[in-house]
């Protein structure tokens, strides 16, 4: 009997032994991505805002309409990653942050693609309209070129090409005196020196800048 056991023992481990080895599991796919990984995606695009935001250097319109239509699509992702909410809470703070910087060094451009980009992530959000309607109406402020001066009736009058902010082909010409409103948000408030340039007010802010001749 004890014969008989131990000989069915061999036989099990003999067989164990011949058995053929299970397939590999098919491969698994990837982990989603994680949230500093989708936070990353979203970043990049953004990136000249935030660069110029800390720096204080200026950017174009062009550049500012492609970092945020290059945020919307990545944005538009988020609704079906897993780990998409915590990113999408982690950059809209630095855009409110961004924001509130860029306001601070009248960086009006990044505080303009800052907000346009926050309301990706809060649309419903009005904290920051005030700042938004102040960035537009500064960057709608004309471009002013002085082409000449004469006197008349002993009065400085100035010849000025005036641009418009938006498109460059939009270009109207004014003889103005001091004092004189002009293209209905501009005002010639001085003439500087010798004719060395002109102080002008823009009205919609109540902003003084000055514009050299040539």
């Amino acid at each position: 009997m004890r014969k008989l056991m131990m000989l069915g023992l061999v036989l099990a481990i003999a067989l164990a032994g011949c058995k053929k080895p299970e397939p590999p599991p098919e491969d698994l796919p990837p982990p989603p991505p994680t949230a500093d990984e989708l936070y990353a995606q979203m970043r990049a695009p953004l990136e000249v805002l935030f660069s110029a935001g800390n720096s204080g250097a200026s950017i174009t319109n062009a550049q500012r309409n492609e970092a945020v239509n290059g945020l919307r699509p990545i944005h538009m992702r988020m609704a079906a990653e897993p780990n998409g909410q915590p990113a999408k809470q982690r950059m809209q703070r630095d855009l409110e942050d961004l924001v509130k910087l860029a306001v601070k060094n009248q960086s009006y451009r990044v505080v303009k693609g800052a907000i346009e980009a926050f309301k990706l992530f809060a649309p419903g959000e009005k904290k920051f309209d005030a700042d938004e309607e102040y960035a537009d109406l500064v960057l709608a402020r004309p471009s002013v070129k002085i082409t000449g001066f004469f006197k008349l009736d002993g009065e400085p009058v100035v010849f000025l090409d005036v641009t418009d902010a938006d498109d460059a082909s939009k270009k109207e010409t004014y003889k103005v005196r001091e004092g004189e409103n002009f293209h209905e948000v501009l005002q010639l408030l001085r003439v500087i020196g010798n004719n060395q340039g002109i102080e002008l007010l823009y009205i919609p802010i109540d902003q003084k800048w000055v514009v050299n001749s040539d």
